[in-house]
């Protein structure tokens, strides 16, 4: 199951524009948004505003980002934190295999909150990035991988 969840998820992500759940049509951060030919030995050209996509295309990527945009479900039943949250299942499971359950619940609830607590810091990073990462939270499933 946990491969089949990286194959619909953070595989087929990390393949399609490298975005994992979410939409993220953000210039210049975007793959579709360098608009011409990267320079191939180091220079000195600091205009990135010439590598981005005149206003029409850009709005066109905006629209198919949004045509593709689906809800992330969150704190629901569907999310990796609930995997084994199956009262039917478990009551005909021994006592390991329910210790088991409640040890994975219990580690993904922990790393869910310490994902979700993720802000930035007085310099505006978060983790030394200049975004909060929370993509992949354990109680957030997004819609791609749910249905």
């Amino acid at each position: 199951m946990t491969h089949f969840a990286h194959l619909i998820s953070t595989s087929h992500h990390t393949i399609n524009t490298n975005e994992l759940g979410r939409i993220s049509a953000t210039l210049p951060f975007h793959p579709a948004a360098i608009y011409k030919q990267p320079p191939t030995s180091k220079s000195n050209d600091t205009d990135v505003a010439s590598y981005l996509p005149p206003l029409d295309k850009c709005v066109s990527q905006f629209t198919t980002s949004g045509l593709f945009a689906r809800p992330n479900l969150i704190g629901t039943d569907r999310a990796l934190m609930h995997m084994f949250d199956n009262s039917t299942l478990l009551h005909r499971m021994n006592g390991q295999v329910n210790a088991a359950a409640d040890e994975f619940r219990n580690s993904m609830k922990a790393f869910s909150d310490e994902v979700s607590a993720r802000t930035f810091d007085a310099d505006g990073l978060s983790q030394g990035m200049p975004f909060v990462w929370k993509d992949l939270d354990p109680n957030v499933a997004p819609w791609g991988i749910t249905t």
